[in-house]
C-alpha cells in the first residue's frame, strides 16, 4: 500500500486507471479476483463520476464459475496512472517524480518531508481547502500568486504611508496605527473620502436616505426598548434615575444603530 496513491485523490473523469482492491472477507461476498485469494488484487478501471454525476468505480474482475471477465466487487483502496506498475522498492512511489501526480495525504500512503511541508503551507498558511488533493506543480502556483498578492499589498501600505500628509505637511490621511492591516488602512481611506465627497457634494437623494435610515433606527431602539430586566433569580427588575424617573432599558445594537444613523447623516450636513 505504500507505493499506492489514495483513491480521494483519483481522477473521476472516465480516465483508465490501475487500480488495487480490497476483497470482502466474508465468504459470502462475491469474489471477482484473478487469484485464488481474498488478499487485495490489481486490476484496471475508472470513475466516470465527472460525466454521470454518480460515484461509482468500475473495473475488471473474474467470475470463477463461468471463467470469464465480470464487472469486479471490492473496495478501491490505492491507485496509479495507467500502465504505471508499483515500485518494486519498498517505501519508494512510482510516481515521486511527476510533478502533476497528486501528492499523498497521510493516509494509505505516507507523505514525504517535502509533502508535508508543502502541505504545511498551503493548508495552515495560504488556508486552502484541506479535502481536496494538490500535485507539486499546482502547490507551486497557488504559492506563487500568494507571494505575488503579499508584494502588491507591500506597495500598497507604502504608497498610503507616502501619501499622510501634503507639501505642507496636512494630514491628508487616516492616521494609521502600527497593528492596521493593510487591508485595514485601505478601508480607512475609503470611509474617509465617502464621508469628504459626501460633505463636499451633499446629494438630496442622500439625505433623503439618511433620513429614512435614521427613522428606521429610532423604530428599532422604541421597539427594542424595555422598562424591565430579568434578575439572576428570575424576578424581574427596573431602573430609576436619582428623581424617580422611570429609566429604558435599549439593546446595545439597536443603540449603536441609531448613533451611527446620526452620525451618518450629520456627516451629509457638514458642507452646508
Amino acid at each position: 500500500m505504500r507505493n499506492w496513491n489514495d483513491p480521494v485523490c483519483a481522477p473521476k473523469d472516465g480516465t483508465m486507471l490501475h487500480l488495487l482492491i480490497r476483497q470482502g472477507q466474508d465468504e459470502n461476498d462475491a469474489f471477482t479476483p484473478f487469484d485464488d485469494s481474498r488478499e487485495p488484487y490489481e486490476t484496471i478501471g475508472f470513475n466516470n463520476l465527472a460525466n454521470t454525476q454518480e460515484d461509482r468505480w468500475d473495473f475488471a474482475g473474474w467470475d470463477w464459475q463461468q471463467d470469464c471477465f465480470v464487472t469486479g466487487a471490492g473496495e478501491v483502496i490505492g491507485w496509479l496512472p495507467f500502465g504505471q506498475p508499483p515500485s518494486p522498492i519498498e517505501n519508494v512511489r512510482g510516481d515521486l517524480y511527476d510533478a502533476d501526480a497528486f501528492m499523498a495525504d497521510g493516509g494509505y500512503t505516507p507523505m514525504t518531508s517535502a509533502e508535508a511541508v508543502l502541505a504545511w503551507l498551503l493548508i495552515e498558511k495560504i488556508g486552502v481547502p484541506d479535502d481536496v488533493c494538490y500535485s507539486p506543480n499546482q502547490a507551486q502556483d497557488i504559492i506563487v500568486r500568494r507571494l505575488d498578492l503579499a508584494r502588491e499589498l507591500e506597495e500598497i501600505d507604502a504608497m498610503l504611508a507616502e501619501g499622510q500628509g501634503d507639501d505642507q505637511g496636512h494630514p491628508i490621511m487616516p492616521e494609521f496605527t502600527k497593528s492596521m492591516t493593510t487591508y485595514a488602512k485601505v478601508e480607512a481611506c475609503l470611509h474617509l473620502l465617502e464621508r469628504r465627497r459626501d460633505a463636499l457634494h451633499p446629494s438630496p437623494v442622500s439625505n433623503v436616505v439618511g433620513a429614512d435610515r435614521l427613522i428606521e433606527a429610532a423604530k428599532d431602539v422604541i421597539v427594542s426598548a424595555s422598562d424591565t430586566y430579568k434578575k439572576r433569580n428570575g424576578h424581574l427588575g427596573s431602573f430609576e434615575d436619582d428623581s424617580g424617573e422611570k429609566c429604558w432599558i435599549v439593546p446595545f445594537d439597536a443603540f449603536e444603530g441609531l448613533r451611527s444613523a446620526v452620525d451618518a447623516l450629520a456627516s451629509t450636513k457638514v458642507g452646508r
